[in-house]
């Protein structure tokens, strides 16, 4: 019974003891130059230009296989949490001993695995320029009680992206628009949240394949997935892609057919990067001849702009409905 009793007593009195730990990634594609709080609890941080000033709870770059050069101004996302309690009497009836919160609210690892992807998509929609995770992991800092002298970093994912490619800096505007777009894309309808789901992956693959047959294919799927997704494979699927999309995007009558000729260049291209697999230097649009770098990056913006119309509607258009007005 002492026993017995000193443990329930050791039990009450550590009910409410707390530790801290972090959800970190590190992001590529995005820089900033001050930390940014995204919410309370979430935030994103700048890391320095200086080797030696990069913080502690970074990862071994023994692990990653990182140098610390290839870290230099990069950016954190960072998930701050607290877990409750540290001390817990085994074998309890009521299901997992420890709580993880975030703001006072409960949080787990699912939960962060879930809140990663679509920010880093609204991330990408805000900016119109890809935002990738390279590296996932947790952080426990140093700590009298555990004896954790350096800090512990339990690595939970590592994506083999290129960490020395180009960035766009983003402020406090760009990180607005961002969380404007993951509320919007978090309580979509499911099923609309899930035919986004391919147009929004594929146009961010867009951007980063250096291939320009890569590029155009990757485009093609996310145009296809946005604009004939549901139409029947036997109908004449260039004229119907061309009828949707400047339908979608037009403003009036001239700005519908310039749009015709864009979206029949862009259905040609990546008719050529899947049959022949390759791609002309140049496009011919009207009595222009256009670089196919140019060409690919003004498909990709009226990709981007096709997706973000769709998101702010909250939904696909009805094409028929569009059309006939």
């Amino acid at each position: 019974w002492e026993i017995e009793g000193g443990v329930s007593a050791f039990d009450r009195c550590t009910q409410k003891t707390y530790a801290s730990f972090q959800y970190m990634a590190l992001l590529v594609g995005i820089e900033l130059k001050t930390e940014i709080q995204v919410c309370e609890g979430i935030r994103l941080v700048s890391l320095p230009g200086s080797t030696s000033e990069l913080p502690r709870y970074l990862p071994n770059p023994r692990v990653t296989d990182m140098s610390a050069h290839s870290l230099r101004g990069k950016t954190m996302l960072i998930i701050d949490c607290s877990v409750s309690p540290i001390f817990q009497k085994p074998f309890r009836e009521d299901g997992l001993p420890f709580e993880v919160k975030v703001n006072g609210r409960k949080f787990s690892h699912v939960k962060a695995d879930n809140f990663y992807k679509p920010f880093c998509q609204a991330l990408s929609l805000a900016c119109n320029s890809p935002v990738q995770i390279a590296l996932k992991w947790e952080f426990w800092a140093a700590d009298e009680l555990f004896n954790v002298t350096n800090g512990v970093h339990k690595m939970t994912q590592y994506h083999d992206t290129d960490l020395l490619g180009s960035s766009t800096e983003a402020g406090e505007a760009q990180i607005d628009e961002a969380k404007r777009l993951y509320h919007i894309l978090i309580n979509l309808n499911s099923r609309v949240r899930e035919k986004l789901r391919i147009p929004i992956d594929r146009w961010i693959m867009s951007k980063t394949n250096k291939n320009y047959v890569d590029k155009m294919i990757d485009l093609g799927i996310a145009f296809k997935s946005v604009y004939l997704s549901d139409i029947n494979p036997k109908t004449e699927l260039s004229f119907r892609f061309r009828l949707h999309a400047f339908w979608h995007l037009g403003t009036d009558k001239e700005h519908r057919q310039v749009l015709m000729k864009e979206f029949r260049a862009i259905y040609d291209c990546r008719s050529d990067a899947v049959h022949k697999g390759k791609l002309d230097q140049t496009v011919k649009f009207g009595e222009e001849h256009i670089p196919i770098s140019e060409f690919i990056q003004r498909a990709q913006d009226l990709c981007w702009e096709s997706i973000v119309k769709i998101l702010e509607a909250g939904e696909f258009p009805e094409w028929n409905d569009l059309i006939l007005g």
